[in-house]
């Protein structure tokens, strides 16, 4: 059987999403074990440059299917710039340091476009994936209950309780299981299903100890109750109960739980992590204040160091000055907002939708208070926007060619039927409840 241009793309891209995310955590999980050498170096980067090649090489059928959608030219106008701006300082600019963080952008720009290729093409609506995410998910969740009730710690850092040679932090474990159970609730439409989803990510997160993606998901979450609550019942009663599962857990272990980094947000003031981003804060400002249109290219690693940056989206004012700045929020609020209306005003939307809504949201709230431009999970949330603008087109074009008569009705093996499907239209056993295909 002849495998189709677009279905290669897209198993490529699914394994990519999952050497990627749940990849890289095993990955890091046997190295923290010992069970296999550090041969990759982090994974996450070896495996970026793979799939920001194909990327490249496969960028003209990617611009010929998503050119009409002025959103994603805009997202390769802005890699564009950020590419020609770095290159500029690099080749230019006679400074080590200002080199060093030139190159720091061109990572940036190779783990954004690996992600834009790995979401635009993303086969969402694949069984394969979505089993492949639960079973790791259900993995991840079991060993950290594990993990807990062996231990009695309520954090699970892999670089400090096993090895930290060639182990990722705990940042890297929390960005595999959070992009991992943001795209699960995506897909699983039962009530159910994402109530168990919600329990379960917020508890594996909660162990992990990354408060910002903790707290980002279960704020994306309940933003996306809201919305769905429009539409469905159901789904607010779940999600409700959920956080009031949460809430109670957290209430009735309060003297155990409260050994957690996740409860120095109570007392921010005495943490040492946030006095430190304060100060880089406030050290950004200063040099947007210098310098507000063009910014400070890598003015972070000339005072501090290459994470020296703040923590928010004020890091993209002085890498990248006021139009980097501008695009960037753009790109991130569009996505969010876009999505977010299309779920508002319809009662069913595909997956996608609720793709891009996750993601965007999610990466909005956070680099607004606790991640850098540097960070690369927004790419993803672009390419789901985008993907989401081209279907949609797709799917317009496909209903202007079907004539609707009396005679001639629409049937569902129409393209437009066969991208959106009524939720719950197939059932699955176990947790999962119902996955739209």
């Amino acid at each position: 059987m002849k495998l189709s241009k677009t279905k290669l793309l897209e198993a490529l891209a699914g394994t990519g999403f999952i050497i990627l995310f749940p990849g890289f955590l095993l990955y890091h999980l046997g190295v923290a074990y010992r069970i296999i050498p550090a041969f990759a170096a982090g994974l996450f980067g070896y495996a970026s440059v793979a799939f920001f090649a194909l990327f490249v090489f496969t960028f003209p059928f990617l611009w010929k299917r998503a050119k009409a959608a002025p959103f994603f030219w805009l997202t390769i106008v802005f890699l564009a710039y950020i590419v020609a701006l770095s290159g500029f300082y690099y080749f230019l600019v006679p400074d080590e340091l200002t080199r060093i963080a030139a190159v720091q952008s061109f990572q940036t720009v190779v783990f954004w476009g690996a992600l834009v290729f790995v979401g635009f093409f993303l086969p969402w609506r694949s069984p394969w994936l979505a089993w492949s995410l639960l079973v790791f998910a259900t993995a991840l969740v079991l060993y950290l209950v594990f993990y807990v009730i062996t231990t009695g710690a309520v954090m699970f850092d892999a670089r400090r309780v096993l090895t930290g040679e060639g182990v990722a932090s705990y940042q890297g474990f929390a960005r595999s299981a959070v992009v991992v159970f943001l795209f699960l609730v995506a897909v699983y439409s039962a009530a159910r299903a994402r109530l168990l989803l919600v329990v379960t990510g917020a508890f594996a997160l909660f162990v992990l100890g990354a408060r910002a993606e903790l707290y980002g998901f279960l704020a994306v979450v309940l933003m996306f109750a809201l919305l769905r609550s429009l539409a469905s019942v159901k789904q607010l009663v779940g999600f409700s109960f959920g956080f009031f599962v949460i809430g109670v857990a957290l209430f009735m272990g309060v003297e155990y739980w409260e050994q957690s980094r996740q409860f120095h947000v109570l007392d921010l003031g005495a943490a040492s992590s946030w006095i430190a981003r304060m100060e880089l804060q406030a050290l950004a400002v200063e040099q947007i204040l210098a310098s507000p249109f063009v910014g400070e290219f890598g003015g972070h690693v000339r005072f501090d160091s290459v994470g020296g940056y703040a923590h928010n989206a004020l890091s993209a004012w002085v890498n990248y000055g006021f139009l980097g700045f501008l695009i960037f929020s753009y790109l991130t609020f569009a996505g969010a907002l876009g999505s977010g209306l299309k779920i508002w005003r319809e009662k069913t939307v595909p997956a996608y939708w609720e793709l891009a809504f996750l993601f965007n949201a999610f990466s909005l709230v956070l680099v607004v208070v606790a991640k850098s431009v540097f960070w690369p999970v927004p790419a993803l949330g672009w390419a789901f926007y985008a993907m989401a603008l081209v279907h949609e087109r797709e799917k317009r074009s496909a209903d202007m060619k079907v004539p609707l008569t009396l005679e001639q009705p629409v049937v569902e093996t129409t393209a437009s039927t066969q991208l959106v499907r009524p939720r719950g239209n197939r059932r699955w056993i176990g947790v999962a409840g119902s996955f739209r295909r």
